[in-house]
């Protein structure tokens, strides 16, 4: 891991740190929060929600939310703590928030024939661009979306 972390950009080390910590503070959010309180945090929220892709983003942007992408996965692989999806959308927004690039979190729910048990998901996508939560599950439909 440290080998890798060297052969990495600074820029992309701080990317990783960043990640790190937002991850950390939503994993603390969203344990001491009720989610009535956090939906509003989280932007826009815009109902009945739809996965479709959004508004193309510029270049930059694209190559910005890859970047994050990256550094949400690794954080998340090596974190002391379980990331999973809610805490991974919650941080990527809130780093592509800083940087001003246009994103969706989405909130989805699906149900598994087999058992009946419902599941629930969260992803978090900059026009075309999966950054996190991806592959969705093709049973899952979104119910909620905060731009």
């Amino acid at each position: 891991m440290l080998r890798r972390l060297r052969s990495l950009s600074p820029d992309d080390r701080r990317l990783i740190a960043a990640a790190f910590a937002r991850l950390a503070a939503a994993r603390l959010w969203l344990a001491v929060v009720p989610f009535r309180h956090v939906a509003p945090r989280l932007g826009t929220r815009i109902a009945p929600a739809t996965d479709a892709p959004l508004a193309p983003v510029d270049p930059a942007a694209a190559d910005t939310a890859r970047r994050i992408r990256r550094a949400i996965a690794i954080a998340a692989r090596n974190a002391p703590f379980r990331a999973l999806c809610f805490q991974q959308a919650a941080a990527a927004k809130r780093m592509l928030n800083a940087r001003r690039i246009p994103n969706a979190l989405y909130l989805g729910a699906a149900v598994d024939p087999a058992t009946g048990a419902m599941r629930a998901h969260a992803w978090v996508r900059v026009g075309a661009i999966g950054v996190t939560g991806f592959p969705v599950d093709p049973d899952m439909v979104a119910v909620a979306r905060f731009d």
